[in-house]
């Protein structure tokens, strides 16, 4: 009878060959990655692979679910402060979910998955599977969290309740993306820089006041 195998090793042996295929896929896009590849990268059997993830859609869907997690996790930077139970304002909370969101591509794993996901991105121009499995996400978790978290603060005063919440959650979704796609281009970007000047433009500090300056519907400042 062979050994039991415990909880913890088998999820330790689930996220190494995880992190192999997000290298594969970082490297080669999707439809280029074979079994094997993933096989070498994680310097793992065929079988021992395969009885864990039967083939690429599996694995794929599954690298999606953890990146719900690491989303959720992002997201819930906003809801207390550290070691304390006392509630944020809604500002607050919007500051810390764009900023966890933000410095998190300074990580090397995510860097990974920046890259994956460009690749899988292309390939779902030409792959109706891919393109419903991003849609399903971009809908559901992403944009459609952001958007809960716009009409909250709508609803308590904090935010413009005439802007429509599904574009500042989109607008929102932008800001966090482009620092994703600036990374691949500029991987010295200066993260928390960025996470800096996303604040002065979400929070209205970017523009100073003075005589002269107008307002971007072409009025006259008001006092």
């Amino acid at each position: 009878m062979a050994p039991k195998v415990s909880d913890q090793h088998q999820e330790a042996r689930r996220q190494q060959i995880l992190k192999a295929a997000l290298v594969c896929f970082a490297a080669n896009g999707f439809h280029k990655t074979t079994m094997r590849d993933i096989c070498r990268e994680a310097g793992l059997s065929t079988g021992a692979v395969y009885s864990y993830f039967e083939n690429k859609e599996v694995l794929i869907r599954a690298l999606n679910e953890w990146g719900r997690q690491l989303n959720q996790a992002a997201f819930n930077a906003g809801t207390t402060e550290a070691g304390s139970q006392e509630t944020l304002s809604p500002q607050a909370v919007m500051s810390k979910v764009l900023r966890a969101f933000i410095l998190r591509a300074g990580d090397p794993t995510m860097r990974n998955a920046i890259r994956a996901d460009a690749m899988f991105m292309t390939e779902m121009l030409t792959d109706d599977k891919l393109a419903h499995m991003g849609c399903e996400e971009y809908e559901q978790q992403l944009v459609g969290t952001i958007i809960n978290i716009v009409t909250q603060m709508q609803e308590t005063g904090c935010m413009d309740a005439q802007c429509n919440s599904r574009a500042v959650a989109e607008v929102l979704f932008s800001l966090v993306q482009g620092v994703y796609w600036q990374i691949l281009i500029n991987p010295n970007l200066d993260l928390h820089a960025y996470a800096d000047a996303v604040e002065a433009t979400v929070f209205g500090r970017l523009w100073i006041s003075t005589p002269g300056c107008v307002e971007p519907n072409g009025g006259p400042e008001k006092d």
